[in-house]
């Protein structure tokens, strides 16, 4: 198997090299003996995975070849660091610059000493593979069998340009038509003054979780949401309780704040007198259950469901015995098989051939195949999707598809971690360290596409340019087309907004992350692991690069893995979900020695409401090149503006200080708070800032200082601290390379000073604007807005404009000609903006929310390239388009407002609603469908996912 750590190291040195390689004192030279050396490794890993070379002694030498790649890594991260330039603007900064480069000299010396021991290495590691590939046979860089599977590039570049790339999203449901109907009834009945417990049970991968969520969806179309409260809560191995609780206090409640006392007393009062459903997915043990039935089996006046799934029949036993303790609880058991052998067809077939007949285009030889390969499936739901993803990427010859058989041939019937394994053999080297990364994070995580971006290049997996955006989701759409991972959400385009993966494929990136020292949990940071089996080697502290707390653990109250004596000298990222009392010691006790920590990443989970303290040793991490900080945390120090390699910067939290926009190489700065802490009083009082506050008691806001902000490097900023603090005008006319751009806007002043009409751009590299604009801060004779001139901005495709107060802004908004996306809330007089936009020839997108129009909305004429419209909760009397434009439209989506009684919409119109709300339903719904020619600026896209 070939090492996907070997692949994410080669490209990380690979990407330093050509971002950051330095001319100095011959060093060059050495760099591309190293950029030599990485690329001859590649090659051999190509040799490897191309003849699908699986022996101990090919896994040793892989073992040998990440050795060496990562000590390239190590030696280039420490003589990059070492060599980074201080900024020499005063008379002191140049004198420590000139005393750094006297060090300089034994970094460089240090560097060109490793090179050649690199090189020396080398030769050995050519040897051996001289050897091994002599003894293996005749080999070729991609054998006849490889390029059947191993090219599937090249096939899915040719069917992706055939708008092919087809596929189920996550939550479409085929089989088990019985059960849909027994469930169905179960749920309707629905008596008053009952609770209803439904227990799913089965292996992984049968589909509990897919078909409890759909029926639930079912249940949710039968009864309005107002009508009952549901929550939906993924069940850890190691539970707490108290955390579940207040997850689903927080979901039925409808309230993010659930730090109140009386939170439980809450949860009751709302379940006691409505009808509700909660679903407790993946319960692994009775003993969870225990922890949890007081305080959810509720007897409701309108009648509640609790659906438990579980892999344990154990769990249902339990269930059963303990429910006569309580009144009027109802059980209704429910036992999930494999599906029958015409549904295991169908759903083979469909994942094969979504857009087209299996059985018109697909061969006979290779249907007696697919059919020996359903076989060896064994109706596990899980299984199909898997093979069916491998065949999909396949070219359909009977060379490749045999290879598949000849492979399930070897894995016993329905064994899906096997499946799952070899799924990952099986994917192209790139894929490897993308896959696995999504097992860094915890289990049935919604992660974001647009999250993953800044992660990758701060990993140096993908460079920092313009098609960055496109290559993320190209390689994610790989991943999802073999089933992999599964599509959580979709945009209005039919991009992939979220995604997820399985409990099992997430036990699988935990393995194998372990095994190949790409990333441990921390409860394994102090075991060592057995190195790809060759019990040769083992992993221990010294030699983890990531380590994550992706589980809550029994015992993280009373012990931590983070141990102020554990050594992790080659730590480059570290990943915190849940909350550890001991990790911030840890950082304080240990931040000078990270030298080579790249990413720092705390994401608490969002129910933890206690206040944790930031320590601001933090400061001395002085390689991150990404931070995030999510959660209820505080004090989090000014300091951190020091961190002079520091590219991205996230923090959403309690308070954030004014300090940390003085930041002269953060790129992407995104920042969410209630309060914005003023600079310390024992810092200089001449320390710029970036904010005022516009209601502090007792200060005219007339008075209000404006403190500048130097982020001379700035390309995102997106700020969210309502309407509370602003950024000053002049501030944000200063951040001339912004290219991304979120705020919110209170007074006028905003407005006039950095869209003034009738002059240059002020941020003429600005591609996407998302305004706040709350009109009713404005004064009393600035209640309407200013002109906002965006005419002149010939790089902006995307614009967002919300008011928090109906406003009119008929020839008050400019807008540019090349605008692509445009997205509009609580505008009134709609239809005379509708009048202007139908003259951009480039806008293809059209978003309305809560906006009203008195007349007809008419897209008859003009609107040239639309081909999205969506109209949330927009009054309109009527809507015009004419045939010729509706063939053209990819997707309309219609959400009526209750301020109009009857909308008029064309007949063919609804239709195409009703076609699309159908295909996505049924998780047909993709980018490709939709066949939208596309903002041809993917990276547009990442900015305001969050």
């Amino acid at each position: 198997m070939v090492d996907a750590v070997v692949e994410s190291v080669i490209a990380q040195v690979a990407n330093a090299l050509l971002d950051e390689g330095k001319n100095f004192l011959q060093t060059n030279k050495n760099i591309k003996v190293v950029q030599e050396t990485m690329s001859k490794l590649q090659s051999y890993l190509n040799i490897v995975e191309s003849n699908k070379i699986d022996s101990l002694e090919a896994n040793i030498f892989i073992k040998e070849i990440r050795e060496l790649a990562q000590n390239a890594e190590d030696s280039l991260s420490e003589y990059l660091l070492d060599i980074e330039p201080d900024s020499a603007e005063g008379l002191l900064d140049r004198l420590r610059q000139h005393c750094r480069m006297i060090r300089h000299f034994r970094t460089v010396r240090k560097f060109n000493k490793n090179a050649r021991k690199f090189d020396n290495v080398f030769q050995g590691i050519k040897q051996k593979a001289d050897n091994l590939f002599t003894s293996t046979g005749d080999l070729k860089l991609k054998s006849d069998a490889a390029a059947a599977g191993s090219s599937s590039s090249v096939h899915e570049e040719v069917r992706s340009e055939r708008k092919t790339f087809l596929h189920r999203d996550y939550g479409t449901v085929v089989g088990h038509a019985d059960t849909f109907k027994h469930l169905g009834k179960e749920m309707s009945k629905g008596k008053k003054n009952k609770c209803r417990i439904i227990t799913i049970v089965g292996p992984g991968g049968i589909g509990k979780t897919t078909i409890a969520k759909k029926i639930i969806q079912d249940y949710e179309k039968k009864y309005q949401r107002k009508q009952f409260v549901k929550a939906l809560v993924h069940v850890p191995r190691d539970p707490d309780a108290d955390n579940i609780l207040r997850n689903i206090s927080k979901q039925v409640c409808n309230s993010n704040d659930t730090m109140e006392k009386n939170w439980v007393d809450d949860l009751h009062s709302k379940l006691k007198d409505k009808r509700y459903v909660i679903l407790l997915d993946d319960v692994w043990n009775i003993r969870t259950w225990d922890l949890l039935r007081d305080a959810l089996t509720i007897a409701s006046t309108e009648g509640g469901t609790i659906i438990v799934t579980s892999r344990d029949i154990d769990v249902y036993r339990h269930i059963d015995a303990t429910a006569h303790q309580y009144k009027n609880v109802e059980i209704c058991p429910v036992s999930l098989g494999v599906l029958e052998e015409y549904d295991a067809r169908k759903l083979f077939t469909d994942m094969i051939c979504s857009d087209c007949d299996y059985d018109t285009v697909i061969s006979d030889p290779l249907k007696k195949i697919g059919e020996d390969i359903l076989k060896r499936c064994g109706g596990l739901p899980l299984a199909i999707e898997l093979v069916a993803g491998m065949l999909r990427v396949k070219p359909r010859t009977t060379l490749a598809w045999n290879e598949v058989l000849e492979n399930m041939s070897r894995i016993s019937e329905n064994d899906c971690l096997k499946i799952l394994a070899w799924s990952y053999k099986e994917l192209p080297g790139e894929l490897k360290p993308l896959f696995l990364y999504f097992g860094i994070f915890p289990r049935n995580h919604e992660i974001f596409v647009s999250r993953l971006i800044p992660l990758w290049i701060a990993e140096k997996f993908i460079p920092d340019d313009g098609k960055r955006d496109d290559y993320v989701e190209q390689q994610i759409n790989k991943l999802v087309s073999r089933n992999l991972v599964h599509v959580r959400s979709r945009r209005f385009d039919g991009r992939v907004k979220s995604c997820e993966i399985h409990s099992l494929v997430h036990d699988l990136c935990t393995q194998l992350g372990e095994e190949n020292n790409y990333f441990c949990t921390s409860d394994n940071l102090n075991n060592s692991s057995t190195a790809l089996s060759v019990n040769t080697s083992t992993f221990g502290p010294k030699d983890r690069r990531r380590v994550t707390t992706n589980t809550r653990s029994i015992l993280d109250k009373k012990l931590s893995p983070f141990d102020p004596g554990v050594k992790i000298p080659n730590l480059r990222a570290l990943f915190c979900f849940f909350k550890d009392d001991h990790l911030f010691q840890f950082l304080k006790l240990n931040a000078s020695k990270f030298k080579l920590l790249r990413l720092l990443i705390i994401e608490f989970d969002r129910d933890v409401k206690t206040v944790v303290e930031v320590p601001k040793e933090i400061a001395n991490l002085n390689g991150l090149i990404y931070l995030k900080l999510v959660g209820y945390l505080s004090k989090i120090p000014e300091s951190v503006g020091r961190l002079k390699r520091l590219q991205t910067l996230e923090i959403r939290s309690k308070d954030i200080p004014r300090g940390i926009l003085k930041m002269k190489h953060v790129k992407h700065l995104f920042l969410s708070s209630l309060i914005v802490v003023k600079d310390d009083q024992n810092s200089s009082q001449n320390l710029p800032g970036c904010f005022k506050c516009s209601r502090d008691v007792g200060v005219d806001e007339d008075q209000d200082e404006e403190l500048e902000v130097s982020l001379p490097n700035i390309r995102s900023l997106d700020v969210d601290f309502g309407p509370n603090f602003t950024l000053t005008p002049s501030s944000v006319k200063k951040l001339t390379n912004l290219r991304r751009l979120r705020i919110y806007v209170t007074k006028c002043e905003m407005l006039t000073v950095v869209f003034p009409a009738n002059v240059e751009p002020v941020l003429p590299h600005l591609e996407a604007l998302k305004l706040h604009i709350y009109v009713s801060y404005f004064s009393e004779n600035e209640y309407q807005i200013p002109t906002v001139d965006l005419y002149r901005y010939v790089h902006l495709e995307k614009l967002n404009l919300y008011f928090d107060s109906p406003c009119d802004i008929t020839n008050k908004v400019i807008f540019p000609n090349d605008i692509v996306k445009i997205t509009l809330k609580r505008v009134i007089n709609i239809e005379d903006i509708m009048a202007r936009l139908s003259t951009l020839s480039k806008l293809k997108i059209i978003k309305l929310n809560k906006c009203k129009a008195d007349v007809a909305l008419d897209f008859s004429a003009n609107f040239s390239s639309l081909e999205m419209l969506m109209l949330k909760q927009t009054a309109f009397p009527e809507l015009n388009m004419d045939g010729n434009r509706i063939s053209k439209l990819a997707r309309f989506k219609h959400e009526p407002s209750p301020l109009t009684v009857d909308h008029r919409i064309p007949s063919l119109l609804r239709n195409k609603m009703r076609e699309d709300t159908s295909r996505e339903e049924e998780g047909l719904l993709t980018k490709d469908s939709v066949k939208i020619s596309g903002i041809h600026k993917g990276r547009l896209l990442s900015f305001f996912e969050q």
